[in-house]
């Protein structure tokens, strides 16, 4: 029998690791669902329910437009103004509610449009160019004529307190839209648009009346609203709307509370139909004047890309989820099933009476005879 042979001491055994069993996949709580991100959910206002929402739900106005007795609310401008904003310009909550004066007035006249960059604070970080026209910006200026200045005036005092933690800006660059001033100390400067919402928040200017926040829309201490703030007006705006619902006149309200976003999506959704229909008669006129449109003059003017740009969406399709909407199919079934409906243009319900009736004259005849 041959002998055994040893190991020796580089001959040490080789360990085979036991594979270990793969943890079992946890159970989604759903059991339909499939691991695909949801559509967006677009929620859009008819011309309405939006004046119903600014002026009843932020203003503090009755359907009626009279001031309701009820309104306790305080600065029913700046919500009205910056719903409008929202509404106007197709800008996201962080966007609008971060904005700094200069950027509505500096270098533009009262009455004229307003064009100015936007980064840091957009989604993504991407850079857009934000289109603010003449009503939205008369809307704001109501509100920092009537009720800014009394938020600014109260505040000058704990500002001063807290001079050494804000950037104090000293000087203002119109044509590079720059703010220079002092900041931890140091002398800094930043392009608007390259400011984040935390900057912004503490940016602030010297006057004659002390210390005032650059931010467009301030509340209690003169420093800019936040998110949570502007969720709890915007709730506080949903309540009231519901004390007059049931009052003639008031649109139909949907079964959740309006958000700041739902005026993105109508904004997208009136702009993009306007320049579908515009497009349409515009390649209507040309064909009559000298054929079909180049692809560039094509690409110029597409509708979806046009929106894309002024939304600041990433993708296009982000855009193109808007089009199932532009038409609501809920306002064609009447009209698509009335035939349906009918049989030689009686209902149902009359086809009904009259049978019945058929089978009681059909009786009386018999019961006569």
């Amino acid at each position: 029998m041959p002998k055994r042979r040893s190991l020796g001491p580089t001959q040490a055994p080789i360990r085979v690791p036991f594979p270990r069993p793969k943890p079992a996949r946890r159970e989604a709580a759903n059991s339909l669902q499939t691991g695909r991100q949801r559509e967006m959910k677009v929620r859009h206002m008819t011309l309405e329910q939006y004046l119903y929402f600014r002026d009843v739900g932020f203003g503090g106005q009755r359907p009626d437009g009279e001031v309701s007795e009820a309104f306790r609310g305080r600065a029913p401008h700046r919500g009205r103004a910056g719903l409008e904003l929202a509404l106007l310009t197709g800008m996201r909550l962080q966007e609008w509610s971060t904005l700094l004066l200069p950027e509505l007035q500096q270098g533009h006249r009262p009455g004229e449009p307003v064009e100015f960059e936007l980064q840091k604070c957009a989604k993504f970080g991407l850079r857009r160019d934000v289109y603010v026209p003449v009503t939205a910006r008369e809307m704001v200026a109501h509100y920092l004529l009537l009720e800014r200045g009394e938020f600014a005036a109260a505040s000058a005092e704990s500002l001063a307190r807290r001079r050494e933690e804000l950037f104090v800006v000293t000087a203002m660059d119109a044509g590079q839209r720059r703010l220079s001033g002092i900041l931890e100390g140091r002398r800094r400067s930043f392009v608007m648009s390259a400011m984040s919402p935390q900057l912004r928040r503490i940016t602030v200017r010297e006057t004659e009346r002390g210390l005032e926040p650059l931010a467009v829309f301030i509340g209690h201490g003169g420093l800019m609203l936040g998110p949570s703030s502007w969720d709890r007006i915007r709730k506080d705006a949903w309540r009231r709307m519901l004390l007059h619902a049931a009052a003639p006149g008031t649109p139909v309200l949907p079964a959740h509370p309006w958000r700041f976003h739902d005026a993105r999506h109508t904004f997208a959704l009136q702009l993009l139909r306007f320049l579908q229909r515009r497009r349409v008669q515009q390649e209507i006129d040309d064909n009559r004047e000298r054929g079909m449109p180049t692809p560039a003059e094509h690409i110029s003017v597409h509708p979806v890309l046009t929106v894309q740009r002024r939304l600041g969406h990433k993708r296009p399709a982000s855009t193109y989820a808007y089009l199932r909407y532009l038409e609501d199919p809920r306002t064609y079934i009447d009209a698509a099933f009335a035939q349906w409906s009918e049989h030689d243009g009686a209902t149902y319900a009359a086809i009904g009476l009259h049978a019945l009736a058929e089978d009681w004259k059909a009786a009386l005849d018999a019961s006569a005879g």
